[in-house]
């Protein structure tokens, strides 16, 4: 999900690597996620999920012996009976701000906790472009493909691959050959401008016991009640 993010925001040895997965064990198990996620009052009357499995994995290489170690990537693999709406996105964001030692690990368990944080602090969700729903299963029911449409898929997702993998080459060669050509004259390093880029929105960093808070559940329900009761009554007259 986050390009090279065990080893840039959590260095082999750092004690924040080891933080990210005591967050990826917080996570799992049955919790309110209320915190994490987007409330749909509408449909939903509360906020139990249960995650079976959180983990950091590495993307399969797919380069060639030229790819450069500092382009790594990494994604969240999440396993769930269900998930609230924007949910996935909501932990990830938390979760980069671990990574980038904005909080504190123990704020995973503190935004379960719903008498610590009854009401969810407002925060940005991490983008939703990386996001995939990779399988989903249901008792007594068996999913088939059939073998032209398939193909078809397997064609399509080719050509993207193939069309994304020249463009991330052609980036990734023109930012180490201004790297190489300007002799470190911006006195960054490639690690330390890729770290800040993946920032993305992180700057100024407010710590999220202070922000600002949204309406709990039970106000956003009346209000939605409310409106409803008045298009109701708005038909009937």
């Amino acid at each position: 999900m986050v390009q090279q993010m065990l080893d840039m925001l959590f260095p082999p040895g750092h004690r924040r690597r080891s933080v990210t997965f005591e967050c990826c064990l917080c996570w799992t198990g049955e919790h309110d996620f209320r915190n994490f996620c987007k409330m749909d009052v509408a449909n939903i009357t509360h906020f139990m999920r249960r995650i079976t499995s959180f983990t950091v994995e590495t993307v399969p290489d797919g380069g060639g012996e030229e790819r450069l170690p500092l382009f790594d990537m990494c994604y969240l693999r999440i396993e769930g009976t269900a998930f609230l709406w924007h949910q996935v996105r909501c932990m990830a964001a938390v979760l980069f701000m671990v990574g980038n030692r904005l909080e504190e690990p123990s704020i995973v368990a503190d935004l379960l906790n719903i008498e610590k944080f009854p009401q969810k602090p407002q925060y940005r969700m991490a983008s939703d472009q990386p996001l995939v729903l990779a399988e989903c299963h249901f008792k007594h029911l068996q999913f088939t493909i059939d073998p032209e449409a398939a193909d078809k898929l397997r064609q399509t997702l080719y050509e993207q691959w193939s069309g994304h993998a020249i463009a991330g080459a052609m980036a990734q060669f023109g930012a180490t050959t201004v790297l190489d050509q300007s002799g470190g004259a911006t006195g960054k390093a490639a690690g330390t401008e890729l770290e800040s880029a993946l920032k993305n929105g992180l700057q100024n960093h407010i710590p999220l016991e202070r922000r600002p808070k949204e309406d709990p559940y039970d106000v956003r329900r009346q209000r939605h009640d409310l409106r409803e009761a008045a298009k109701a009554a708005a038909k009937e007259a």
